[in-house]
């Protein structure tokens, strides 16, 4: 049963639960759409009371900053940076090297490609498994 069926009646009580639930459902969805037209034309009248920007210049001067701060970040990073980036690549090269020389390799360790390692005591070459009788130097 639509809304305009019921202006015809003249007595309610004649409708059942299934008209009721009909009609309710029908003045509901009327009622969500009034409402959110006022709700937006509310929204639209409380910005141009403030002077506040329209949503869409909101969103580009989001971007805008984005654009900006990264612009900023990398002329500061330029500015600052200790090094030339030659010399820069050139030293992490040499880090992954003693890194590199400095782990054991893997598979010779154990045979099955799990590592082993044990904590060396700085400055004494001395694992702690030395001292219950384990290894004495690595």
């Amino acid at each position: 049963m639509k809304l305009s069926d019921i202006k015809g009646m003249r007595d309610l009580r004649d409708l059942d639960s299934s008209d009721v639930s009909d009609l309710i459902d029908e003045l509901r969805g009327i009622a969500q759409k009034r409402g959110l037209e006022w709700l937006d034309r509310g929204k639209g009248e409380a910005r141009r009371a403030l002077g506040a920007p329209g949503p869409g210049s909101v969103s580009s001067a989001f971007v805008g900053g984005i654009v900006l701060g990264l612009i900023a970040g990398a002329v500061v990073a330029f500015l600052m940076t200790p090094m030339p980036g030659t010399e820069a690549r050139r030293k992490l090269a040499q880090s992954v090297d003693r890194v590199r020389e400095a782990v054991p390799d893997r598979k010779a360790a154990s045979g099955n490609g799990a590592a082993h390692y044990e904590r060396v005591i700085p400055n004494s070459g001395v694992t702690p498994a030395a001292t219950a009788g384990g290894p004495t130097e690595l």
